[in-house]
């Protein structure tokens, strides 16, 4: 399986599956002069909200995703995603009715399961983001082994690996957020990227929703390993690239590390900076308290003055 595809190239590809939901929808939306309730709330589908910087990462996320959630199509209420199919009274599909009909006038049939992912019902990220990012991504801190380290070979989170198209960018919910935070998110979760096999391994201390590798592996939450190869029909499109010579994949690899330590200092500086920020406040506190005692003290010189009225001498005599 060629796991470079172009954006292009992959949504010509999905359209001519037959049995693609997809597809059937993009026929639809061909037809200018009828009106579809189906495509109002249409946003997309999931292989074709973003790219990816490499085919091996391509086929590994889609590998560890399926071919159902890659072709999962993204509407944007749960109304609109519950219209496409309607039922009789005994429970079963109306194949009659809704999209199933406009497949079947389109010499098309949808004959398996699929996928609709309603993004006004997603429970969304709720932590911090990357405001002077571009692309939005998820603020989330380093994995660290019990030794309080980042573990060896980790290149990044998945869900910060896609590069989301400009016009999707602009789509949000509600309450304004985007697909990453959203659809990317909930496929995602933390699941972390290594460089190779022997990394991810060797992290699983620190492994919360998953892990895989560049080179094919595959580490899933609750201990669950996926060995084999896989081929996966479907992959996310690479940037408008074909396969890679071997150095530039190394390159792309290194500068993922690269914006990983960049990440880890990022947040070493904000700490540090939070820390500074305290103990200068203590600073000007304790300062404060000094300059007042200052104030308070009584000379020196006043206290080594004869006092006649104490009866005493002065500090000469009594050095005498």
């Amino acid at each position: 399986m060629d796991s470079s595809f172009t954006k292009e190239e992959l949504a010509t590809k999905i359209r001519s599956m037959e049995d693609s939901v997809f597809s059937v929808l993009c026929n639809l939306s061909t037809q200018k002069n009828q009106q579809n309730y189906f495509l109002e709330d249409l946003i997309g589908v999931v292989a074709l909200i973003g790219t990816v910087q490499s085919p091996g990462l391509s086929r590994i996320l889609a590998e560890y995703l399926g071919g159902d959630k890659m072709l999962a199509v993204i509407f944007r209420s749960f109304g609109a995603a519950c219209s496409l199919e309607r039922y009789n009274q005994s429970g079963e599909i109306d194949y009659e009715r809704a999209l199933h009909a406009q497949a079947s006038a389109l010499g098309k049939a949808i004959s398996k399961r699929f996928h609709v992912i309603c993004l006004e019902d997603i429970r969304p990220y709720t932590g911090r983001v990357h405001v002077n990012d571009s692309q939005k991504r998820l603020a989330l801190a380093n994995p660290r082994m019990p030794n309080g380290v980042t573990p060896e070979g980790f290149i990044g989170y998945a869900v910060n690996m896609i590069d989301l198209d400009l016009n999707y960018l602009q789509t949000t919910t509600a309450l304004g957020h985007g697909l990453r935070e959203t659809v990317l998110f909930n496929l995602f979760k933390k699941l972390q990227v290594y460089d190779r096999r022997e990394s991810m391994m060797a992290a699983r201390a620190c492994i919360e929703d998953g892990a895989v590798s560049l080179d094919g592996g595959i580490l899933r939450e609750n201990g669950i390993l996926s060995l084999g190869h896989g081929n996966p029909l479907i992959c996310f499109p690479c940037r408008n690239q074909k396969v890679l010579p071997r150095k530039i994949e190394e390159i792309m690899t290194k500068i993922e590390r690269k914006k990983s330590d960049l990440s880890e200092i990022d947040e070493r500086i904000r700490t540090l900076t939070k820390y500074r920020k305290k103990y200068r406040k203590k600073f000007k506190k304790k300062k404060e308290r000094y300059y007042r005692c200052m104030d308070e003290m009584v000379p020196l010189t006043e206290l080594l003055a004869y006092r006649p009225e104490a009866g005493g001498s002065n500090a000469s005599d009594r050095l005498k």
